[in-house]
């Protein structure tokens, strides 16, 4: 095993998890004024202007993953001439997406308004905003063809420190044009100076790490074409990852109103918050499977497998029993008592959802490392098709708690099958996966299961005081799961504070 390469993952995981700790803490505190400056309609107006750009995870069609599978292996190979290649012709594709995208944005702002249901009182700002939002949407477009290449170089450290200080400044500077009054289009302007920044300083650590890389405009058909077969399966995995992140907004908002938007996303932004801190952590076993794949080492994968998926889930689930225990607690204290009575419900319940999601995320990201993209988009096919039955019928008849069950019910019945699919491909035994990954587990998830309808009962107590004690049931899970090595804290302990 070369321990080189498995520090440099180390690390790169910390730097992709402690930004997005400082991101999700910055949002976290502002989020309250956001919401009061913006009123519940508001700032579910904005969620769904600025929730057009992730789009993008649809419209870039994969090629985002695809380039950074191609840049890891390229890089690796010291094939530098055609680095640039795959580079130019991603950014040149992506780019003339983002224009059309942009113009689209621009020529149907009205018709996507209407029927997100906006209205009449806010339909002046919210098209003034919307068609500010397509110009950040192109930005955002080939920003993130560039973002990619230094994923695909392991640079997480350059990325998180650019994502870190972006949304900082996003997240001040909206609250400053909120508190001097600019409203929703203040708003929209900040994101969109954010998006260019961002391009700007992707671009900048490209030229700064790849020196011989120069721009052309010169489209190679056969290359494009070769990122463009392998990126279609991830197509299909951004499609169900944009469903669960961003349409269900948009179905909210058509059956229900841009308020009740605000009610499911603020518990959703929480659930993220999580979501993204591991995510942010594990997202580097993407380019370094690639690397382990272009060298054959089969074993080294299997155990890459594993033990991630080990270390995730023992990281994820305290946290998710805490929540899904205490969620009116954590809204009372974070939003506000009138807030939780309406939507700890919803956060009960995805928070969970989540968990049970994010349990797909190291399967499919190494099985996307070793080329197998057709897996993927076979998997993702199911959810979104789950998605697509589920979602709009459920949250019609039963509204935003109908939505967060729709997220749940879609999530258990594709993982098992991810699961199976992917231990199978890489040789695993469902008895070994079960014994290394879930088996710890069991026991708190039986007790949790138990404590939920007593946790009901005291959710009108008082809320600071049932948090403290939930908080200190979470640590003795944590510290229950250290002493069992189940989380090697010896190893990040040793790599933070650089001990031999």
């Amino acid at each position: 095993m070369d321990k080189t390469k498995y520090g440099l993952l180390l690390n790169n995981s910390l730097w992709g998890s402690g930004s997005f700790v400082f991101i999700s803490l910055i949002s976290f505190l502002i989020l309250p004024f956001i919401i009061k400056k913006l009123s519940i309609e508001g700032y579910g107006i904005y969620i769904l202007i600025t929730s057009l750009v992730g789009f993008y995870g649809i419209l870039d069609l994969g090629l985002g993953s695809a380039l950074i599978k191609y840049v890891a292996e390229l890089h690796e190979k010291n094939e530098i001439e055609r680095l640039n290649l795959y580079i130019n012709n991603t950014v040149i594709f992506q780019g003339l997406i983002g224009l059309l995208s942009s113009i689209a944005i621009l020529f149907f702002s009205k018709n996507i308004l209407y029927l997100l249901n906006v209205g009449k009182e806010n339909i002046k700002d919210a098209t003034y905003a919307l068609n500010l939002c397509a110009i950040g949407f192109f930005f955002t477009f080939i920003g993130g063809a560039y973002r990619s290449v230094l994923q695909g170089l392991q640079l997480y450290k350059s990325t998180s420190i650019i994502d870190s200080v972006l949304n900082l400044a996003l997240n001040t500077f909206v609250a400053v044009v909120l508190f001097m009054g600019f409203g929703l289009v203040g708003c929209i302007v900040i994101n969109v100076i954010v998006a260019f920044m961002s391009f700007i300083g992707y671009y900048i650590l490209v030229k700064k790490n790849i020196s011989s890389y120069v721009i052309s405009f010169f489209i190679n058909f056969k290359i494009l074409k070769e990122i463009i077969s392998f990126s279609f399966y991830i197509f299909l995995s951004r499609i169900s990852g944009i469903f669960s992140t961003y349409i269900v907004r948009f179905v909210i908002s058509f059956f229900l109103g841009p308020a009740a938007v605000t009610y499911y996303i603020v518990p959703s932004k929480l659930v993220g918050a999580l979501g993204g801190i591991t995510g942010g952590g594990i997202s580097v076993i993407f380019p370094f499977s690639s690397q382990l794949g272009a060298g054959n080492n089969s074993d080294e994968i299997k155990n890459l497998f594993l033990k991630s998926s080990r270390i995730l889930t023992a990281i994820t689930f305290p946290m998710i029993v805490f929540i899904s225990l205490f969620s009116e607690q954590i809204l009372t204290i974070w939003v506000g008592v009138a807030f939780a009575r309406q939507a700890w419900l919803v956060l009960s319940v995805i928070s969970f959802s989540a968990f049970i999601g994010g349990m797909s995320t190291i399967p499919n990201l190494i099985i996307l490392g070793q080329g197998n993209s057709k897996l993927i988009g076979v998997f993702s096919f199911l959810t979104i098709v789950l998605y697509i039955i589920f979602l709009p019928i459920l949250t019609k008849l039963f509204g935003i708690i109908g939505t967060s069950f729709a997220l749940l019910i879609t999530n258990l019945a594709v993982i098992y099958y991810v699961i199976f699919k992917t231990t199978e491909y890489n040789h695993i035994k469902i008895k070994e996966y079960y014994n290394v990954v879930l088996k710890p587990h069991v026991v708190v998830f039986l007790m949790a299961i138990l404590l939920y309808p007593f946790a009901i009962l005291i959710k009108n107590q008082q809320s600071i005081m049932t948090l403290s004690v939930g908080a200190i049931l979470m640590i003795l899970h944590y510290i229950y799961l250290i002493k069992r090595k189940i989380i090697p804290y010896e190893n990040i302990y040793n790599k933070l504070f650089q001990k031999a």
